[in-house]
């Protein structure tokens, strides 16, 4: 689920698009993540960057499944507490 590397921290999330509210749900072996946007032309990949930013403080990027559920990010961060 989390694994740490030189740039920072790398999260496999799942996403679950068109929901009525943003929300992120952690359990022991996955993340979900359930935004507003359609995953039309990367409208949901957007939120999902800004979303993160805010809530993280850090630049997000997704590294993997633009265009899949599965998602792989980065969160540029020394710290996996930051996430945790």
């Amino acid at each position: 689920m989390l694994e740490k590397t030189k740039k920072g921290i790398i999260m496999n999330i799942i996403v679950k698009p068109k929901s009525k509210h943003f929300k992120i749900k952690f359990s022991e072996i996955s993340v979900t993540v359930f935004c507003k946007s359609h995953p039309i032309r990367g409208k949901a990949n957007i939120e999902i960057i800004n979303e993160f930013t805010k809530i993280f403080g850090h630049k997000v990027i997704i590294i993997e499944g633009y265009k899949s559920n599965n998602k792989k990010s980065i969160y540029y961060c020394s710290s996996i507490k930051v996430i945790i």
